[in-house]
């Protein structure tokens, strides 16, 4: 009798905790994203124009332009059953870039911010821009750990990868014909494993509102160099930094309002929603050769809105 009664509470506290598990409840969801974000750079000056009374930058910075980019997300969820799931996820960016130019002054009457060595750094005009390229792969499973209508609590754990490209092109002249043009790369590549957790809260029986986030920690491979291609009075010059590894962290905030709409065999959904991925410290941009402090950390940071379009059978 004693041990009946175990039973029945240890089966009631496991139906609360995990939700009630039904076999039948097993199926596929696919879905596609689009993902409309802004990259900010947390050193985008490449510019300063300089006080004539001094000689030196007058505190007029100037910066990168912040554009919004394009980018898709392909998901794909297995659910052995309805409080636990497997999910492979694909997002990609072709390219994020941005650009920006000052006005051409009559006499050299700006800072080049953005050499390696030094140099002449009093120009007349200045150009900059910054290309992105970006794609992860996550897989992770998800379990639920408390249930209870109309809230439920996921936590999920995986496995992280990420590749980023980041190239930027910044070109300066002179009056006396001289240039520089400079040719920054940087190649990033991370793997590790990664932790989540994902709070879904049904406003009505179509309508959820859905926050998830993530962290993971990636061990990562670097690789910077730069080309200088230079004439009058710059100087120009090639170097190629040996690639080394480190730990990259990477945090990403997804919320949304998930819109079901059921059918006989499968169900259709649609989401909107507002994301932030950041990747703190993740490329590099060699700085001052001459006393060899030679790159300092630029992060990779996305946000903004995406629209989710999905099937469930």
């Amino acid at each position: 009798m004693i041990r009946r009664a175990s039973l029945l509470i240890l089966l009631s506290v496991s139906s609360f905790a995990f939700g009630t598990v039904n076999p039948s409840c097993s199926g596929f969801e696919f879905s596609a994203e689009w993902l409309y974000m802004q990259n900010v750079e947390n050193r985008p000056y490449y510019a300063e124009q300089l006080n004539p009374d001094t000689g030196t930058g007058s505190g007029r910075r100037f910066a990168n332009q912040q554009g919004w980019h394009s980018g898709y997300r392909l998901d794909g969820i297995y659910k052995p059953c309805t409080t636990s799931a497997w999910d492979l996820r694909w997002t990609h960016f072709p390219e994020l870039s941005n650009s920006a130019s000052t006005p051409t002054f009559a006499t050299d009457s700006l800072i080049a911010i953005l050499l390696p060595f030094s140099q002449n750094n009093v120009v007349n005009f200045a150009q900059v821009k910054d290309s992105f390229k970006y794609h992860s792969l996550e897989l992770s499973y998800a379990q639920a750990l408390f249930g209870c209508d109309p809230f439920v609590f996921w936590l999920e754990g995986g496995i992280h990868y990420a590749n980023i490209r980041f190239h930027e092109n910044a070109l300066y002249t002179a009056t006396d014909g001289s240039f520089l043009d400079l040719q920054y790369f940087t190649k990033f590549v991370g793997v590790g494993p990664e932790v989540g957790m994902t709070f879904e809260y049904k406003l009505c029986t179509c309508l959820t509102a859905e926050m998830r986030a993530q962290a993971g920690l990636l061990a990562s491979r670097k690789h910077d160099s730069f080309d200088i291609n230079a004439a009058g009075s710059f100087v120009g010059g090639v170097l190629d930094v040996e690639p080394f590894w480190g730990i990259t962290p990477v945090f990403n905030i997804r919320l949304g309002l998930n819109y079901a709409y059921p059918c006989q065999f499968y169900c259709l959904n649609i989401e909107l929603g507002y994301e932030f991925l950041s990747y703190p410290h993740a490329l590099e941009r060699i700085e001052d050769v001459d006393t060899y402090q030679l790159s300092s950390s630029i992060d990779f940071k996305l946000h903004g809105p995406y629209v989710l379009l999905g099937v469930c059978f």
